[in-house]
């Protein structure tokens, strides 16, 4: 048994075909659709820097992302899937934008009423809801559950961010500085993200 052992490791490390979507699961496309926003950097930086300004927010008025959040992911996912019509370029700027825009209003901490962050949630949701959505937009995939793997991947961890950040605030008095210094990082990778964009297409 024991001369076995290593003609059984090496088979198991040989190379078999990957998929691309979990195959014989019902929900596969769902969790397709969570992994493809839980995995790329630009949407994880999109959710930190809703959840770093919220966190610079008074309590009552970073509930408003929360609420905002699903309903901007879900529609714009849903139309990313139905109606691809977007050019990809005018999207990756999109979020650069949405990323620069977040990052520079927690970076001077303005402090914002109740609709301008959920208004401003929703801005940032709709769009890489949709980023997300397009990438499936003509494969076999039940859109549905893409669409809703989209949507509460980004609200749970949108969510989650925004309940930390809330609570670094309240819990230590340096925290706010911190975000700050957070959300400077997020306005520069969203400055980065749109002059890349940019320049990779001139035209």
């Amino acid at each position: 048994m024991r001369r076995r052992l290593p003609v059984l490791a090496l088979l198991l490390a040989l190379p078999g075909p990957a998929e691309a979507h979990l195959v014989g699961v019902e929900f596969g496309e769902f969790y397709a659709g969570a992994l493809h926003l839980t995995l790329a950097p630009e949407y994880l930086a999109g959710l930190l820097g809703l959840a770093v300004l919220s966190g610079l927010q008074a309590k009552p008025v970073a509930v408003w992302s929360v609420l905002a959040l699903p309903l901007a992911l879900t529609l714009g996912a849903f139309a990313g899937v139905l109606a691809p019509g977007l050019s990809a370029q005018g999207l990756q700027s999109a979020i650069g934008a949405s990323l620069l825009a977040v990052g520079l209003l927690g970076l001077i901490a303005v402090a914002l009423p109740g609709w301008a962050l959920g208004l401003a949630t929703f801005g940032l949701g709709v769009v890489h809801g949709y980023d997300n959505g397009a990438s499936a937009a003509g494969s076999e995939v039940d859109w549905r559950l893409y669409a809703a793997g989209i949507a509460v991947a980004g609200t749970v961890i949108g969510t989650l961010l925004t309940g930390l950040a809330v609570a670094l605030v309240e819990q230590m008095r340096p925290a706010r500085l911190g975000l700050r210094v957070l959300a400077s990082w997020i306005a520069t990778v969203g400055l980065l993200f749109l002059a890349l964009t940019l320049l990779q297409n001139p035209g």
